[in-house]
């Protein structure tokens, strides 16, 4: 048995194909079985449930499964130790995205990123919150950008980095238009727009409006922050924006689109609406520090440019 194994196993076993395993392994499929085949009679049990075209993990199978990400891991973490005792901020990394930052702040990282840390290359993942901490957990991310807060994270190390405000877009027309600085109990029933399930800014929309139970727009949702932007421009109805995806940087004057309108918004009895924004690695991660320097510094660069943007109270 041998790590490459091992390799093959978990890519089958997360591809539920041999084809598609082979191919993100980089070797032929008859290969791939064959080493399977020798890995199931040297364990003495079978690892798969072979359908003609899909595979199924077996009990026994996925109890193997958790133990060969575990190994698979600690390989990848012994060469992140090596890596870190000569330059830290060199060489792969593994940065998971979650899609309403991800558009708006890669932008800005990638350059900070060029001139600070040159021989780093970070390889980028957009998924949504669970994803990418089940994708850290399995050591198959580095570290992620996320949205605070998270629940229920005890294994796992996170940093804030910043907090932005939000803002509250409109169609052109709209009543709250001729306020300068509408409040969160000024949104009428029924127009608020939001992303579907799964979305945490989904979730930070209905923290942030009153009664925004009954008042969010059922039956109007958008998987991106572009698509409820070009909602509003349709005149579909109202929803909040955070401050990155709005472009807004100091010296510039306030971006403007076709046939929406952007307000900053108030909230009732309760701080101007925000939303944090931090990093996360595994506790034990060897290259933590140097990559947390690393988005603290990014995170002061963005504070220093950008409108809307805040630095967190230390």
């Amino acid at each position: 048995m041998s790590l490459r194994d091992y390799q093959y196993f978990v890519a089958v076993a997360e591809e539920q194909h041999f084809g598609r395993a082979a191919a993100r392994c980089h070797v032929s499929q008859p290969t791939l079985s064959i080493q399977l085949k020798k890995l199931e009679e040297q364990l003495g049990v079978l690892l798969f449930e072979r359908h003609p075209r899909k595979v199924v993990l077996t009990m026994a199978g996925q109890v193997v499964l958790a133990k060969a990400r575990q190994m698979l891991r600690l390989e990848q973490e012994i060469g992140q130790l090596a890596q870190a005792a000569t330059d830290p901020l060199a060489g792969d990394v593994r940065l998971g995205v979650i899609p309403t930052i991800a558009p708006y702040v890669l932008p800005y990282f990638v350059p900070f990123q060029r001139e600070q840390a040159p021989q780093l290359k970070p390889q980028l993942v957009e998924e949504k919150t669970e994803t990418l901490l089940q994708m850290l957990r399995e050591g198959t991310l580095d570290t992620a950008l996320l949205a605070l807060p998270l629940d229920d994270v005890g294994d796992l190390a996170i940093t804030p980095l910043y907090q932005e405000y939000f803002f509250l877009a409109m169609p052109e027309g709209h009543p709250l238009t001729q306020q300068q600085t509408p409040t969160t109990k000024d949104i009428n029933l029924g127009e608020l727009l939001l992303l579907t399930e799964g979305h945490c800014l989904r979730g930070h929309a209905l923290d942030v409006c009153t009664s925004l139970t009954s008042a969010e727009n059922t039956t109007l949702r958008a998987t991106s922050l572009e698509t409820l932007r070009y909602m509003v421009m349709a005149g579909q109805g109202v929803t909040l924006l955070p401050a990155l995806a709005l472009n807004w940087p100091k010296g510039h004057g306030q971006p403007s689109w076709p046939h929406m309108v952007i307000r900053p918004i108030r909230g009732t009895n309760m701080p101007r609406p925000a939303r944090q924004v931090g990093v996360v690695f595994r506790y034990g991660y060897p290259r933590a520090a140097a990559l947390k320097r690393l988005f603290l510094g990014f995170a002061e660069h963005l504070v220093a440019t950008h409108l809307g943007v805040k630095a967190l109270e230390k």
